[in-house]
């Protein structure tokens, strides 16, 4: 959607533009999604839905399975925004029950990917394939071997499944993978969780480059950042100055006075001296993960 022309009070007449996959769906491709987020979540909607409001999931999460054609892989969490718990009252996943091959755990995903390729490229077309691996958003990676049996696929894992399906069509396709728990591990400040998920999202980058070796001409790719948020020192624990002449301001210590001076270089910055990145591997959870057990017992 977007606004031609303001109509005052801050209002406009929202006008419905194209999204990316209605281009390549126009094109005769296959088309999907690969989140670690909910699937109605900012990036993925802007990319398969027409909304004046992020945050209408259910309005969302309806068009991206009612979608015409269907997409051919969508996998991701947010599966309360399809399922019978929506304010609406409607259980899309039963109502598309006999449209989609669903699944909702890694082994699920693997079984269905073992068929899908003994059966090879088919004349018959093959089902869209929805993975729904959490009612809300999927675990960070540092939380995700020990959560629920393991039962939750790895960004790469998906991706590797998602590429399989969409080849199995023996069509050109589109697919659009986002490592989305980078950026909410930095809306946290967790620096040890954002760069598990920064490693993961790497993980799967280096296969799909590794998949592409060879078909240059056939295959592009497309890696892009978010907004960065957070702007996190990863690993900086000591020894450092702020820079750019920002003021650094001390309290008062023994009966001195506090004062300030106006910083104008770092020697962490400029060499490796004051960042020990490697204190990052001792984490073993997210922030997320402890807080919900130290406030409510909760894994």
């Amino acid at each position: 959607l977007y606004c031609p022309e303001s109509l005052g009070d801050g209002c406009c007449e929202l006008v419905p533009i194209a999204h990316a996959f209605e281009g390549c769906k126009a094109k005769g491709m296959a088309t999907g999604i690969v989140v670690t987020t909910i699937l109605p979540h900012a990036t993925p909607a802007s990319w398969s839905a027409h909304s004046a409001f992020r945050y209408l999931e259910e309005f969302i999460s309806q068009q991206q399975l009612e979608s015409e054609p269907p997409f051919d892989v969508l996998l991701g969490g947010g599966r309360h925004f399809f399922g019978a718990e929506r304010s609406d009252g409607r259980d899309l996943l039963a109502e598309h029950a006999d449209t989609y091959t669903m699944v909702s755990t890694k082994t699920q995903l693997e079984e269905e990917r073992r068929t899908w390729e003994q059966q090879g490229v088919s004349q018959a077309p093959l089902k869209p394939l929805l993975g729904l691996f959490a009612e809300y958003d999927m675990q960070y990676e540092i939380d995700r071997p020990t959560h629920n049996g393991g039962q939750e696929p790895s960004l790469r894992q998906m991706v590797e499944a998602a590429i399989s399906r969409l080849e199995a069509t023996g069509k050109e396709y589109c697919l659009l993978i986002e490592g989305s728990h980078i950026d909410t591990a930095l809306h946290d400040n967790d620096a040890a969780t954002a760069a598990h998920e920064a490693i993961a999202y790497d993980d799967a980058v280096e296969f799909v480059m590794e998949h592409a070796k060879g078909k240059e001409d056939e295959l592009q790719v497309i890696s892009v950042a978010d907004h960065s948020t957070g702007g996190s020192t990863l690993g900086m624990q000591r020894d450092w100055n702020m820079t750019y002449g920002q003021r650094v301001c001390h309290p008062p210590v023994d009966g001195q006075e506090a004062s300030c001076t106006a910083a104008t270089g770092t020697k962490a910055y400029d060499s490796t001296d004051g960042w020990t990145p490697a204190i990052l591997a001792n984490a073993r959870s997210s922030i997320a993960r402890l807080a919900r057990r130290l406030c409510c017992d909760m894994a």
